[in-house]
């Protein structure tokens, strides 16, 4: 729209002269802007998106009357005709006659900041993690239709949806983990929004992996355009400008240098590393897109007050981490040739991968797998089957090489980034090398020195840098895992005096409690190594243990006594179990699951860092064994939506669904039909009944005959009861809860 583009040009000129641009009539003429920089200096634009040789010359022809009477006037006046498309040579001609700079839009906008030739060198360059994984070059792969989460609203929104609110000058957060595709998501925005450079926004994407150390927003702009070999200082000067848009891809790697064990300490750290950052975000008034990592933040509440953003006026998105059931299937039956003709396979196991990347590399280096028979069994033996069709392809290319050694090299590799300044790498030459020698008991050949580039599972971090890392959390997650398995049949007590500081994810903590479940002798064996790690330094292999153990089917865990301090752990659930002799205490826990869960003999969880409680709907009703806990999160059930999401029991579920419609919903008491819609009773129609009964009997509700059957009304002098029950969930103790968690039994 014109409207636009005249903007565009009056900003650009705001920019440039340092001043503010008005339309104004001058000697009876009106002007599209005008600038006053000096008292007596006068810039006067005249602005179209027509390029018809009489509309110029009659817009020249104005300019130069204005120009005459501003000098009438004692004022000096610099006359710019300046149009969308480039103008011709007769059109230069008659402005030159008049004194008037006739310029296309495009090198209007050159004169003060040469925004083409930025997009063109930009584009060649890498953004972010989207990289060739074998050459390390900048990947140019076609773009997939996604959409991403708006956490606020629930609802989905696409790639144009986030042009728009970036255009109305919205700050917009997207986060997920490595491979979902946030630097996709950047590239992309940056592909629509450059093809029009005239009536567009500017577009800055800076990779602020190159930016650590930064203090000011200042700094990074200086180090960005520097990179790129150009100058921008004008640009510089008006950075923090409403038509400037900025995609910030990786707040999690402009600090990747320092890390504590102290979960406090960490904080701290990440706080200072994103100052600059801060500082960005706190001066620039366009619309801003920030990406980074899920879990790099304790909260969300730490992650807006670092940034220094309102979660109020902040758009938060989240990357959807895996394909749906539906979408895996087809995928991997119409990319796998095994399974093209497999009429019998209608399903794959709820465990198996669903990460866009994961599958990319199953397709790449495993795509046999499913010729093995235990494949599809649990995710221990799908892991196994993985990593051995993996290493057996990769010694069929290197006939000098068995598969073992290949195990053994990345076995090192994901020890190794335990340690690492990030969790993925940087792994360097000297770093595989090493993990050859480790693996095979000598150094590297030329042969063998090919294949340490191309391992499987790694890639380059960019092009520039022969660095490698780890490219999805399920590889070095699985084989991490592996070697604790290997360290409870080998054992090496060098390893309790390694200070790791990435504990297993999900992924890992279910490959190695599945292995514990096959043999009932390993649970004493572990317990034994949680011990050992507990008292040393490795306390993250503590942590490891302790969370793989619980997520074992078993009703009771005896800890015998083990005290951990400094641990951490991404996922510890005590879901339906009794926990005994566990002491955890200044430690970080991502998550926590309560869910049916009971402490007895002597389990304390005290002076931790906790980001999310699950099983609980308040903070109250945390269990007297968390002592002096800083607790971010809790898990709530103010819908039904996640009342069903919830880890409850069928009747569990149905209870606190009736409870909430009947106590918390607007209305005086609720029809029978009503009260059963949305959560399956009416297929549980028969356990609803009993439950209903138990209300009754308890004398929280009372019911009559209605017109279209029973009508069941709340008795308000309980409403205290009610709202603790649901308070405390899993946890709680009344005598109601008891009773109907026992119908699912």
């Amino acid at each position: 729209m014109w409207q636009t583009f005249e903007k565009k040009i009056r900003d650009i000129a705001s920019y440039r002269w340092n001043c503010n641009a008005t339309t104004e009539t001058i000697a009876g003429v009106k002007c599209d802007c005008v600038l006053k920089p000096d008292i007596d200096q006068w810039i006067i634009i005249e602005i179209t998106e027509e390029s018809s040789i009489h509309k110029v010359r009659n817009d020249i022809t104005k300019l130069g009357t204005i120009r005459l009477s501003l000098i009438q006037n004692g004022i000096f006046g610099k006359c710019y005709f300046v149009m969308k498309d480039k103008p011709t040579d007769s059109m230069r001609a008659a402005g030159d006659a008049q004194r008037v700079f006739v310029r296309s839009a495009e090198e209007f906008q050159n004169e003060y900041f040469e925004y083409k030739s930025y997009v063109y060198i930009r584009g060649q360059k890498q953004f972010g993690s989207l990289i060739n994984i074998e050459t390390g070059e900048p990947e140019n792969n076609t773009y997939i239709n996604v959409s991403y989460l708006n956490k606020k609203t629930g609802q989905e929104v696409d790639i144009n949806g986030i042009v728009d609110l970036l255009k109305k000058g919205k700050k917009v957060i997207l986060k997920g983990d490595f491979g979902l595709g946030k630097s996709r998501c950047v590239k992309q925005i940056f592909d629509i929004m450059t093809k029009d450079t005239v009536s567009n926004p500017y577009i800055i994407p800076i990779n602020l992996r190159d930016h650590w150390g930064s203090r000011r927003a200042t700094e990074i702009l200086d180090r960005h355009f520097s990179d790129l070999g150009l100058d921008a200082k004008n640009f510089i000067k008006t950075y923090e400008k409403s038509n400037i848009i900025y995609l910030l891809d990786g707040f999690d790697e402009i600090g990747t240098q320092s890390w504590s064990s102290d979960p406090r300490k960490m904080q701290h750290i990440r706080e200072i590393s994103v100052c600059a950052l801060k500082d960005l975000l706190q001066k620039v008034q366009g619309g801003v897109l920030i990406t980074g990592r899920e879990y790099y933040f304790n909260s969300d509440k730490e992650m807006f007050n670092s940034l220094g953003l309102s979660k109020e006026q902040t758009v938060l998105l989240e990357c959807h981490s895996e394909f749906t059931e539906e979408q895996l299937l087809n995928f991997v039956t119409q990319n796998i040739p095994s399974l093209k003709d497999n009429k019998d396979l209608k399903s794959l196991p709820s465990w198996f991968p669903k990460r866009p990347l994961v599958i990319q590399l199953l397709l790449k280096y495993a795509s046999d797998i499913f010729s093995v028979d235990y494949a599809l069994d649990d995710m221990c033996g799908f892991w196994y089957a993985f990593l051995s069709k993996m290493c057996e392809r990769e010694a069929k290319i290197y006939p000098t090489l068995n598969p073992e050694i290949i195990k053994n090299v990345l076995l090192f590799l994901s020890n190794f980034t335990r340690s690492s300044s990030n969790n993925t790498g940087p792994i360097s030459q000297i770093d595989l090398s090493n993990a050859f020698e480790s693996a095979s008991g000598f150094r590297p050949s030329d042969e063998s020195a090919i294949m340490l580039q191309r391992l499987p599972s790694l890639g380059r971090i960019s092009a520039d840098s022969p660095d490698r890392q780890f490219l999805d959390g399920f590889i070095l997650n699985g084989l991490r895992a592996e070697n604790i398995i290997q360290l409870s049949k080998s054992w090496d007590v060098s390893i309790l005096g390694t200070e790791w500081k990435y504990p297993l994810d999900i992924t890992g903590l279910q490959i190695l409690s599945e292995y514990i479940s096959k043999d009932s002798k390993r649970l004493d064996t572990f317990i034994t190594m949680a011990r050992k790690a507990s008292t040393a330094t490795n306390k993250v292999l503590a942590s490891d243990i302790i969370s793989a153990l619980c997520l074992l089917d078993i009703e009771s865990l005896d800890f015998q006594d083990i005290y951990i301090s400094g641990g951490s752990f991404s996922y510890l659930s005590f879901e339906g179990k009794e926990i005994k002799r566990l002491t955890i205490c200044d430690s970080y826990i991502e998550r926590i699951n309560l869910t049916n869960s009971k402490f007895l003999d002597q389990v304390q969880i005290k002076s931790c860092l906790i980001s999310t409680v699950y099983g609980v709907s308040s903070v109250k009703s945390i269990p007297n064994e968390f002592v002096d806990c800083s607790i971010e999160s809790h898990e709530t059930l103010a819908t039904t939506t996640l009342i069903k999401r919830a880890n409850l029991s069928i009747s569990q579920k149905l209870l606190v669904e009736m409870l909430r419609k009947i106590f918390f919903q607007p209305g005086a008491g609720r029809k029978e039909a009503a009260l059963l819609r949305g959560m399956g009773a009416t297929a549980n129609k028969h356990l609803s009944q009993k439950i209903l009964s138990l209300l009754m009997d308890e004398g929280l509700v009372t019911r009559h005959k209605g017109d279209e059957g029973y009508i069941y009304k709340p008795v308000r002098n309980q409403t205290g009861r009610i709202t603790q029950i649901i308070t405390d969930l899993t946890l709680s103790k009344d005598r109601l809860w008891q009773n109907v968690t026992d119908l699912s039994k």
